[in-house]
């Protein structure tokens, strides 16, 4: 897609599940993706069943602003239970950790403070897996710490690592 639009040497950004598709299109395409961004990660191994993933994201509703939980909430309630269903078994067969251990450009894996879904232990092993890899952790954010610690975020996006 972004060849298509005339991209290349893109910094992609990915949140949670974004974060799989953004590593996969780096993968298939690193002249258009130059470098990545993954926040939030999933599919943690410490937490890899649908219900415990489920568990994880409504305990992160107290480390979150309520006008960030309306969004979220909006936001599942729009996708609807026929669009998980047809998502989360491909969301839990993708194996994240292999295809970040072979991403051909720089990767900043990041994290809140505060996240449940992606733990410290999680997104420290994917960055070291990375051939190019960095750790970060938003202080006191939860997991949608892009929307609530946005400058620091854009920074980490903005980075260049050459």
């Amino acid at each position: 897609m972004l060849r298509h639009r005339g991209l290349a040497g893109a910094v992609l950004v990915g949140h949670s599940m974004g974060a799989q598709v953004v590593a996969e299109a780096m993968l298939r395409d690193p002249e258009a993706v130059r470098r990545a961004v993954l926040v939030g990660p999933v599919v943690d191994p410490s937490g890899a069943t649908v219900a415990q993933q489920a568990l994880r994201l409504a305990r992160d509703g107290r480390h979150e602003p309520a006008g960030v939980n309306a969004v979220v909430a909006t936001d599942y309630l729009r996708a609807g239970p026929r669009w998980y269903s047809a998502v989360l078994p491909h969301m839990f067969a993708y194996d994240t950790a292999a295809g970040v251990a072979r991403l051909p450009g720089p990767v900043v894996v990041a994290r809140g403070e505060r996240d449940p879904v992606a733990s410290r232990e999680w997104v420290r092993r994917l960055a070291d897996l990375a051939p190019s890899g960095t750790a970060r952790e938003v202080p006191r954010a939860g997991h949608v710490a892009m929307a609530t610690h946005a400058p620091l975020v854009a920074r980490w996006v903005r980075e260049d690592p050459s």
